[in-house]
């Protein structure tokens, strides 16, 4: 294992943070030397003062104290790495606000027979953005505004180690929805969010072949409403934001099967 220093920019097209806030999707994107070598989706962390601090709780939000790392497998690229030369791997964060913490490690595993294995990448399907997509349709009663992001990778790649030839192909189509309403008469607020990673890794050698199927999906809903300053809610303190109903689920499905 080799800790990485993560050199995190923004890859968003969007100029300012003011409409990276209307633009709800991110994406975390992996660097070999310049090149994009895989991405990863973040999911919303809800803390326990969920949307507002001032609404904070003592039983914490779902992985608020232990939140799960996401896995970019760089298999079909590791020629990159085996290449002699001194290599570097950075991250971009597209439409990302003012700031974003991230660290990262790199997890690799060692011949124990030969000094160097060598590799290259055989074909490549990896559009340097995701495919995104908003509309906002505005009438006298509310706002409803839609997000979309579809993204699809397959990278093919060959190792030559000890074992011998072993072909690496990892295949992902993701897709992402994130559906706002704001109700202009009773000041009420809904998010419908839904997000899909479909995966699939094969590794084929002299050993056999290796399947790896990941499906898995992670929903956000919540609803919120808008106080005024004259509503004797407004009194208690709670800022005008405040979750009135939140559900968050992440269902995650994993099936390894050995050809």
């Amino acid at each position: 294992m080799r800790p990485l220093i993560a050199h995190v920019t923004n890859s968003g097209t969007l100029p300012t943070s003011q409409d990276a806030v209307a633009f709800p999707f991110r994406e975390i994107k992996v660097f070999i030397d310049g090149t994009l070598a895989g991405t990863a989706w973040p999911f919303p962390i809800m803390y326990a003062g969920a949307l507002n601090p001032s609404l904070w709780r003592p039983v914490p939000g779902i992985e608020a104290l232990n939140i799960s790392p996401y896995t970019v497998n760089l298999t079909p690229l590791v020629g990159l790495l085996t290449n002699r030369s001194p290599n570097s791997i950075g991250f971009q964060i597209a439409n990302f606000m003012s700031s974003w913490r991230l660290d990262a490690d790199l997890l690799l595993y060692l011949d124990p027979s030969v000094a160097i294995t060598s590799g290259a990448l055989l074909s490549e399907t990896l559009p340097t953005d995701a495919t995104t997509a908003q509309t906002t349709v505005v009438d006298s009663a509310q706002v409803n505004q839609t997000t979309t992001a579809t993204r699809v990778i397959s990278l093919l790649g060959y190792v030559n180690s000890s074992s011998g030839h072993a072909l690496a192909d990892v295949s992902q189509v993701m897709t992402f929805k994130n559906q706002q309403i704001l109700d202009l008469i009773g000041f009420t607020g809904h998010v419908l969010q839904a997000e899909t990673i479909a995966t699939i890794i094969s590794v084929s050698g002299p050993g056999g072949v290796l399947v790896q199927m990941t499906n898995e999906t992670y929903s956000l809903n919540f609803s919120y409403d808008t106080y005024l300053s004259g509503d004797s809610r407004w009194g208690r303190g709670l800022r005008p934001i405040s979750p009135r109903d939140y559900a968050d689920r992440r269902d995650y499905h994993a099936s390894r099967q050995l050809l």
